[in-house]
Order: structure tokens, then sequence, then C-alpha cells
């Protein structure tokens, strides 16, 4: 499943089809998230069929975000010195794409009989698989905008439509879950379909972005800068440092 790189250059606009498919996988990790953010706690500690203990979901959550600060920079070092003929972060569309929808799946269909410890263990399994393979698609995915175009104003318009497609699934992704339980009248088994509906929209997108995109030929010969002086240049940068710390303080709930 190789697709060729097209180049892009500087000076060559963006078309609206290339604006249009780099924005639609922004819908399903929205949904996802969303899903995840709202609903995947109560899911656990409500539902009869589970009864998970708070606390351990507090732990879940708290380990999750400790994973990500270590796998985000990671994943973002190795995209960075990629190089294939699919160019340096499309290939990680397709690596992350399906086992990202199957571990979504895992996440809402916890096998029967599990308590307890048991529980807390397959939960924070799969959801730090989950946000792995999220990492593996989402790092790349967010480069790629920046590195699409040169112009201003088109990354303006890139970022922008990829936000709309954002908001369009966040609404989704908080309606679509008590739907789905009202419709199987058994939350469990509702929100176990409507995982695997939400993995399979979000691989097609991805999958779809990966084969109507193009990278720019011209940062795959560019040499990285070493990871610490990377890591001194971004926080000399005062506007940076606050939006961090911003980030930081909203995410700690999430």
């Amino acid at each position: 499943m190789t697709a060729v790189v097209s180049p892009v250059s500087s000076g060559q606009k963006l078309s609206k089809r290339e604006i249009g498919c780099y924005g639609l996988p922004r819908f399903g990790a929205a949904m996802m998230y969303l899903a995840i953010a709202i609903f995947l706690p109560k899911f656990y500690t409500d539902n009869e069929t589970l009864l998970l203990a708070p606390a351990f979901i507090g732990w879940t959550l708290l380990i999750g975000r400790f994973w990500d600060g270590f796998t985000d920079p990671i994943m973002g070092y190795i995209s960075d010195r990629t190089r294939s003929r699919m160019g340096r972060r499309r290939p990680y569309f397709l690596y992350s794409a399906i086992p990202l929808a199957i571990a979504y799946y895992l996440l809402w269909s916890p096998p029967h009989g599990l308590q307890d410890w048991e529980l807390f263990l397959y939960l924070t399994g799969t959801y730090l698989l989950t946000y792995t393979f999220w990492t593996v698609f989402t790092i790349p995915y967010t480069s790629l905008g920046a590195e699409m175009t040169m112009d201003y104003h088109e990354r303006t318009v890139l970022t922008g439509v990829r936000e709309m497609f954002g908001v369009a699934g966040t609404i989704v992704g908080t309606l679509a879950p008590p739907v789905f339980a009202a419709i199987f009248l058994d939350q469990r088994t509702g929100y176990s379909y409507l995982a695997g509906v939400t993995g399979m929209i979000a691989a097609a997108l991805i999958i779809f972005s990966f084969f109507n995109l193009k990278e720019n030929p011209e940062f795959q010969t560019q040499t990285p800068i070493a990871l610490g002086e990377g890591l001194k240049a971004i926080f000399r940068n005062r506007p940076f440092r606050t939006l961090f710390l911003v980030f930081v303080i909203a995410l700690m709930g999430g």
C-alpha cells in the first residue's frame, strides 16, 4: 500500500480538496476524544455490570497523562527522522488507523466477569493502547499541517478547516453515546457497538486522508535539530510557555 509523494512547492496553492482531506480525520479523532473524556468514567463506574471504583478511574487517567508526556515527544522525534517513499508523516497514518480502531473498540468492550483490580488493569491497558496509537497518528498529522504550505493564510485556512471538523466531531461524540445506549436498551452493548462504528469511521477517514494528501519533499532533506536544542528553542519562546501552562491546566482532568 504505497502511494507516490507528489511535489508541493512553496509557491503552489493548496486545492480545496487537499484542505478538506487534511481536515477530515479530525472529525473521527474528536468523536473519540469527547466520548472518552465525558462518558468513559461514567461507563466504568455507573454501569451495573462494571461498577469500578472512581479512584481506579482517576489512576488510569493520571497514568495516561504521564504516558502521553513520554510518548508524544518520542513520536515527534521518530517522525522527524523518518525517510520513506511515502514521506515522513503520512506512513504513520497507515500504521495507526486500524490498530487505533481496534484499541478503541476494546476500551469500550471489557470482558464480562472482570472486577476491581482485573477491570482496572484491563481499562488501563486498553486506555494506554488507544492513546499510543492516537499519538502515532496525531503527532505526524498535526506536523503535516504545518508543512503542507509555507503561506501564512493557507496555514490559517488549513487549521480552521481542521478545527471545524473537530467541532463537528465534538458534537457527534457528545450526542451519539446516549442515543446508542437508548437504542440497545443496554448501555454496555450500545457503547460497545458505538465504539466499533466510531473506530471504523476514524480509521476510514485517516486512510482516505493518506491517499489524498501530499508532502512537501523539501522537508525530507532537512536535518532535524537535536532534541536538546529544540527544547531550548521552544522554552525560550514566551508565548509558547504561556500557552503550554494553559494546556497543562486545561488537560489535567482530561
